[in-house]
């Protein structure tokens, strides 16, 4: 009787799960996914209660404009060579035609944070870089002085690896929470930057 009832609960469990319960496939990114990476935070210690900026500035608000500087050298060049050699890596590194770019970060200090971005696609345009960000609160509630620096590397272009290097120092307002802006001076000389 015992192992009529056990099946019988077992069977009505297996009919009574949706099969979507059920392992599936990722969806496609869309494309404000592929462009704009969703950080990943890493920690040094056991993670503990979960803590929030507050009103301060985010690791990834603080290292954007960075990352905008050294990526904003690199071209896209495998559909310039001659047979468009890797078309189904870029197809699968890339959505909707944009390579999926991916970011982390380490806080370290409450001012201080290691971070790390890449962005796929095709091998030969593939890059990763990484920075470290120390952020000084000024009196104004929105803003801050912040100082970076950092390196992106290129390892599968023709005729070995590119890198490049920046050191930036950025007054960044932040008047909403979804809206930063940036005015710095880097290799590129003043940079205005921000997210809207």
């Amino acid at each position: 009787m015992n192992r009529a009832l056990l099946a019988a609960c077992l069977v009505l469990c297996a009919v009574a799960t949706p099969a979507a319960g059920f392992a599936q496939d990722p969806p496609p990114p869309t494309p404000a996914s592929a462009m704009v990476p969703t950080p990943v935070p890493l920690s040094l210690f056991p993670p503990g209660e979960p803590t929030s900026f507050g009103t301060g500035l985010p690791p990834t608000l603080a290292v954007l404009p960075l990352r905008l500087s050294l990526m904003g050298d690199t071209f896209p060049i495998a559909g310039a060579l001659p047979g468009d050699p890797c078309h189904a890596q870029a197809e699968a590194n890339s959505g909707w035609g944009f390579p999926i770019q991916r970011a982390t970060y380490m806080r370290l200090t409450p001012q201080l944070t290691l971070s790390g971005f890449s962005s796929s696609g095709c091998t030969l345009d593939a890059s990763i870089g990484g920075a470290a960000s120390y952020v000084i609160p000024l009196p104004s509630n929105n803003l801050w002085l912040v100082i970076n620096a950092g390196l992106l590397s290129q390892p599968s272009l023709p005729g070995g690896a590119r890198t490049r290097a920046d050191l930036r120092l950025d007054l960044m307002m932040r008047p909403t929470p979804d809206r930063a802006y940036s005015v710095g001076l880097g290799r590129r000389g003043v940079t205005f930057t921000g997210q809207w």
